[in-house]
């Protein structure tokens, strides 16, 4: 799932920068929704929930911790 995102061209402080400047949304949103540059119906990261949804956690938890 890294090298998914990786492939995607984000980082990992490109998520967490979305994560707090916006929401868990606008995070599910861009993971689970093509780039809007391409003409491909595949999610730009993954449409797993339980894959977005530790990502998310993750996030969660370390947004806690600051």
């Amino acid at each position: 799932m890294a090298l998914n995102i990786a492939d995607s061209g984000l980082s990992y402080d490109d998520l967490h920068r979305l994560y707090t400047t916006f929401d868990k949304r606008a995070l599910v949103a861009i993971l689970f929704n093509p780039p809007t540059t391409s003409s491909a119906k595949t999610p730009r990261v993954t449409r797993t929930k339980r894959i977005l949804v530790a990502i998310v956690k993750h996030l969660e938890e370390i947004n806690h911790e600051e």
